[in-house]
């Protein structure tokens, strides 16, 4: 009985890790592939703004929302609770974030007078983006995996079609970027709301006060963690723009395309983490599962930021046109704290699991604290490359926190010495890769090399639970 439950808890996860898989991996992927179109149609400058507003999007929806969406996912999954009220819930706290968000505009008037023409495109987009996230995350509460992933597809067909019809048809260039992004919003937001039949959960429209306390009571605590949280991921690009001006950041927001792909991977398996580990919090053997997991986790994340940094200078050249192929210099870094940031994603969902959103919270703060403190220090003396050092250096700092609480939570037991050597690796290929001798693409593969030597162990174990899953 207990091998089957063990059984079935890994071919639950293995099977949504796949759909994820399929929408995220793939999604993504096409998206990386227009970049040549963005970076060949569009002027740095351009390019920054558009990457300003997107930004903007995601530093202030924990706040005005009050991270509601995550709460859906969590309390839907909750057979307890009144599902009805829990979307009700959610979208309220949703619908009134745009009205919160009409009193900003003579800030960014003060601010970026340029910005204020795009004020109503951004706040479309703020708008369709919280709908969007809320309903994706009620979905996977629901166990709605398969039109999760499907509507991921739609989402990249949309911005795709949004793309060559706006900025090579039209000629709309930043404009028809911005419309491209809502319209890949909007059409996946129709295809839930219908495909999942959502509207049986909004009748009656009736609010519980007691499921809503609960709910905030889980959703507050995150808030400082998800606002700390993109204050550490994208406060460098503010503090670019503020100090270096709109076409330093977008050629800063080119480079983040690369890790992207790094990104792309690891979110494939931390989707479907995220459900298994409330699935199955507190079970018997829970710290194993998580000991286990981590380190295939892990190991996949190290091989595969290697192996980018190996090919940062040559994808590159193919995806970043004319004046924005420097940027390549910055990508190793972005990889490192692409990495950390995966690393601690995984450790967060122990935290949502046991409800205890609040220990996310010191762990983001300090990341947040190094990130603007070494961007101060760094900016003026190292341009770009000091942003980057600091993002890397701020998530690195995030991980070692939340590895060294989460276990008075779960138990996750990591090779101290391995570890170590791994990420002296790791800096060893960053070096490398800035370095202009011609026996650095060597030098670099052999670091591949050492690295998937040093990590045989875990990805032989992910290799066979592959083959058992796939007999079974």
């Amino acid at each position: 009985m207990q091998e089957a439950g063990k059984s079935h808890k890994y071919r639950r996860l293995a099977g949504d890790t796949l759909l994820f898989g399929i929408s995220s991996f793939g999604s993504r992927l096409l998206l990386l592939l227009l970049t040549p179109l963005y970076t060949s149609l569009l002027s740095e400058a351009e390019y920054g703004t558009a990457d300003l507003v997107q930004t903007t999007v995601n530093f202030i929806y924990p706040v005005l929302t009050l991270a509601m969406a995550d709460a859906a996912l969590r309390f839907a999954m909750d057979k307890t609770c009144r599902r009805e009220a829990v979307l009700g819930n959610a979208l309220l706290f949703t619908l009134l974030s745009t009205l919160l968000l009409l009193p900003v505009y003579p800030l960014i008037a003060l601010w970026q007078p340029g910005l204020t023409e795009y004020f109503g495109i951004f706040l479309l987009i703020f708008t369709l983006f919280n709908l969007h996230n809320t309903l994706a995350c009620f979905l996977k509460g629901l166990g709605k995996t398969r039109l999760f992933a499907v509507q991921a597809i739609v989402q990249t067909a949309s911005i795709i079609a949004g793309n060559l019809i706006l900025l090579l048809g039209l000629g709309w260039r930043l404009e028809g970027y911005l419309y491209s992004i809502a319209l890949g919003y909007l059409l996946p937001i129709l295809l839930m709301f219908f495909g999942g039949r959502l509207w049986r959960y909004l009748a009656p429209p009736r609010l519980e006060k007691s499921l809503l306390r609960a709910m905030l009571r889980y959703s507050l605590p995150i808030i400082p963690a998800l606002l700390a949280w993109e204050v550490n991921s994208h406060i460098d690009r503010y503090m670019i723009i503020g100090m270096l001006g709109l076409s330093q950041n977008g050629l800063y927001s080119a480079a983040h395309k690369i890790p992207t792909m790094l990104t792309a991977v690891l979110t494939i398996f931390l989707q479907a983490w995220q459900l298994s580990a409330i699935e199955n919090h507190g079970e018997r053997e829970e710290s194993d599962y998580h000991t286990e997991m981590y380190a295939a986790f892990e190991a996949v994340g190290l091989l595969t930021c290697t192996g980018l940094i190996l090919l940062a200078r040559p994808v590159s050249y193919l995806l970043l046109a004319g004046d924005f192929f420097i940027a390549w210099q910055y990508v190793p870094l972005l990889l490192v704290s692409a990495l950390f940031s995966a690393l601690s994603g995984f450790l967060a969902a122990a935290f949502r699991a046991e409800k205890r959103t609040g220990g996310l919270l010191v762990s983001v703060l300090l990341g947040a604290a190094i990130n603007i403190l070494l961007n101060l220090l760094l900016l003026p003396t190292m341009g770009l490359q000091g942003a980057a050092l600091a993002t890397a250096l701020s998530f690195f700092g995030v991980w070692l926190v939340r590895l060294l609480s989460v276990q008075r939570l779960v138990r996750i037991r990591v090779p101290v010495l391995r570890t170590v050597l791994a990420y002296l690796l790791l800096g060893g290929g960053v070096l490398l890769s800035l370095h202009e001798s011609p026996y650095a693409y060597p030098a670099l593969a052999l670091v591949l090399l050492m690295m998937l030597a040093l990590r045989a162990k875990e990805i032989l174990a992910l290799c066979r639970l592959g083959r058992r899953l796939i007999k079974k």
